[in-house]
């Protein structure tokens, strides 16, 4: 039996959350994963709202940061709600009024 857990790692190994050899993906896989632009994603990520990782001017996800970013926008769902029909008309329905159009006079024909 192999126990793997008295091999000393890394700091930088431990800091990874997936490991040192966690696949990277760039900002239009994000994107794509919620349906928004990749401008959308990329300034969410300066904001602070999504994680992500930069390097130089690029950035790029992991697997956990985009299953984060779908849960930190993830919407309780709703059944939707119909008003109810009143039964009587009331002052707060009315009908829709008609523009007045104005009458036009022929015109009457110029004497040479």
């Amino acid at each position: 039996m192999n126990n793997d857990s008295n091999i000393p790692v890394p700091e930088h190994e431990q800091l990874a959350p997936g490991g040192p050899h966690e696949p990277t993906y760039p900002v239009s896989a994000g994107a794509r994963a919620l349906g928004k632009s990749e401008r959308w994603y990329t300034q969410q990520l300066k904001n602070g709202r999504f994680p992500g990782h930069k390097a130089g001017r690029n950035w790029f996800l992991t697997a956990s940061d985009i299953d984060a970013a779908i849960h930190a926008t993830r919407q309780p769902a709703t059944t939707p709600t119909i008003p109810p029909t009143p039964t009587q008309p009331t002052d707060s329905i009315r009908r829709p009024q008609r523009r007045r159009t104005r009458r036009r006079r022929p015109i009457p024909p110029q004497n040479r």
